[in-house]
């Protein structure tokens, strides 16, 4: 699983003037407008989006457990220590 350096939870989806350039290529080859362009391209961005957050999830929950493994090997290091 990739690192996710930037929480997509707290990412904007992007202004739909941004997609200006990606939009021509769909309305010369689909023939649609603009303004569907735009739509199909943010409905993109948020299923990708939905998936880094599905990472990004995963992520923090593997970081807890290895942090919680981590506790208690030190845990189990200590008391074995104490006893001898």
């Amino acid at each position: 699983m990739p690192n996710i350096a930037q929480n997509p939870h707290e990412a904007p989806p992007p202004e739909l003037d941004r997609f200006l350039p990606a939009r021509q290529p769909l309305v010369n080859d689909f023939l649609i407008s603009h303004e569907e362009a735009a739509q199909r391209l943010l409905a993109i961005w948020q299923a990708q989006n939905a998936l880094d957050r599905q990472e990004w999830d995963a992520q923090l929950e593997a970081e807890v457990q290895a942090a919680q493994r981590a506790r208690d090997s030190r845990e189990c290091n200590f008391i074995a220590t104490k006893t001898q």
